[in-house]
């Protein structure tokens, strides 16, 4: 794993309740061991415990040292691994979304031995991400609920834990503004909906994956690397058993250190931890992250390998050593089984330096190792600041050769366009008076019309009068010929009458 890559966590090999041991495989198989110890050695029991290719896993330990196991496939869903009396059983799927892709798990046990999951699931055609809680109760799956969701890139990473009291809460990178942040939620009991976003991070570019360590009074640790520009800080936070976010303290380390710090617990000491290379170094508290105190560094001649560390839940008080992520000497498995002498950096050592070194020299060591943090980020600043300096220079003489480039170039167009442009003067002004032309024909022709129209209006009125003379004369004439008609009938009535009367005379002549 590269210095500056992010830690991709749930695919790193997993140790849990000190004899299980559970990695990932080059195509992606998960790979049993169990540590035997009459004789010691790991025996491999499975070659492929969830018979199929895994994306990612997490486990988490129950009181009684059973070992839940998980695992996803970005495509083909999450898949659930019970403890079997007779060994492992046929894992079960129990989510799956064919618009969605799983893209991280982490798992977690409360203290009723319920399981509870959070999962990061995405869709690159809509460029979105969500968060999903998902939990088991009597045997049984409810969810998911969503907690979070957005747009941007799919790596909001993160944690889910449970405290004393029995409260669930999930600590993961939220990629707002541009940055990532590190965001806590506390989930509420009998509802879906988590409570409000607390951003712990402020003025800081970027933060990375992050972890912590919960004691037995409720106070849950914090620690975190972040990054701003070129410089990168230790970070720490804790929530106190009230509810209150108190003791933040950070720390410029190295640049390029590994982008994971360890947090955790031996005997009444708590550890904040990170490393470059091979080289350790750390702070230790004794004073539950009240104050801390700068350990001396120290360097792994041997190949040390990260890997995931799930004791017994809520019974943790009582080991030796608490934490979640821890370097022990490499193997697949480990040797042995890791005991506190050998985990790195060996915070044992540090008991044995506070009773020998006088305290003056302890200050003296103290301040040496800051001096040569700072002189190792003074050092690496400026040959950063001369490699950026060589680059600028390169880069104004690439700019000068272009500008040059491009002024010639732009006085050849300007040169083009100026004749471009006469051309266009010419044809707007043989256009102009054209049209000009035409409007003044225009304006002849609708001149002409206009005289045309009100001499055809003169006329349309004289034709008015004369069809209303008309047409009275009409009516005169149709009232004539009315008054002749009924004349007419009246003599013919009159003709009738003297007709018959002369009839009647003649017939009494004969």
């Amino acid at each position: 794993m590269l210095q500056n890559e992010t830690v991709k966590i749930d695919q790193i090999p997993l140790l849990a309740a000190e004899k299980h041991y559970f990695v990932l495989d080059e195509e992606g198989y998960l790979q049993y061991f169990l540590y035997n110890q009459a004789p010691e050695h790991w025996k491999m029991l499975s070659a492929n415990l969830f018979r199929r290719k895994l994306h990612g896993f997490d486990a988490a330990t129950d009181q009684q040292g059973n070992v839940h196991l998980l695992g996803y496939e970005p495509e083909r869903g999450l898949f659930y691994l019970p403890p079997g009396p007779a060994g492992p059983e046929i894992p079960q799927l129990i989510y799956q979304d064919p618009h969605k892709k799983i893209g991280h798990l982490s798992v977690c046990l409360d203290q009723n031995n319920n399981l509870h999951l959070l999962i990061l699931t995405y869709n690159k055609q809509y460029a979105m991400w969500w968060l999903f809680h998902l939990c088991q109760e009597q045997q049984k799956w409810a969810g998911p609920h969503l907690i979070e969701f957005g747009y941007g890139p799919p790596q909001q990473y993160g944690l889910i834990g449970a405290d004393y009291q029995g409260h669930i809460f999930v600590l993961y990178r939220l990629f707002t503004a541009g940055k990532y942040n590190l965001a806590y939620r506390l989930l509420k009991e009998g509802t879906p909906r988590p409570g409000k976003t607390t951003l712990l991070q402020a003025g800081q570019d970027e933060c990375f994956f992050p972890t912590f360590l919960v004691d037995p009074d409720n106070t849950i640790h914090l620690s975190w690397i972040s990054r701003t520009g070129e410089n990168m800080f230790l970070n720490y936070a804790c929530r106190t058993p009230a509810g209150k976010w108190d003791n933040f303290f950070n720390a410029e380390v190295l640049p390029d250190s590994f982008l994971l710090s360890f947090l955790c617990r031996h005997t009444d000491k708590i550890f904040m931890a990170w490393k470059k290379e091979q080289t350790f170094f750390y702070f230790y508290s004794l004073q539950s992250g009240k104050s801390w105190q700068r350990g001396k560094s120290q360097i792994a001649t041997k190949e040390l390998q990260l890997f995931r560390w799930r004791t017994p839940a809520f019974l943790g008080e009582n080991l030796p050593i608490r934490g979640h992520h821890l370097f022990a000497n490499a193997g697949k498995p480990p040797q042995k089984i890791p005991l506190p002498q050998h985990f790195w950096p060996h915070f044992t050592a540090e008991n044995k330096e506070e009773n020998e070194i006088p305290a003056a020299l302890h200050i003296l060591d103290i301040l040496t190792a800051y001096t040569l943090t700072r002189a190792g980020n003074l050092q690496a600043a400026n040959s950063h600041l001369k490699q950026k300096l060589k680059q600028q220079q390169k880069g104004f003489f690439k700019l000068y050769t272009e500008s040059l480039d491009q002024t010639e170039n732009l006085k050849e167009k300007l040169a083009a366009k100026n004749i471009k442009l006469k051309d266009l003067e010419k044809l707007l002004q043989q256009t102009m008076a054209e049209l000009q032309k035409h409007i003044h024909a225009q304006q002849k022709e609708t001149a002409t019309l206009e005289a045309q129209c009100n001499k055809l209006q003169k006329e349309n009125e004289k034709l008015k009068k004369e069809g209303l003379a008309r047409e009275a004369a009409l009516v005169r004439l149709e009232e004539r010929i009315a008054n002749l008609i009924r004349e007419k009938e009246m003599l013919c009535a009159e003709k009738l009458k003297k007709t018959s009367f002369l009839s009647k005379l003649f017939l009494k002549k004969r």
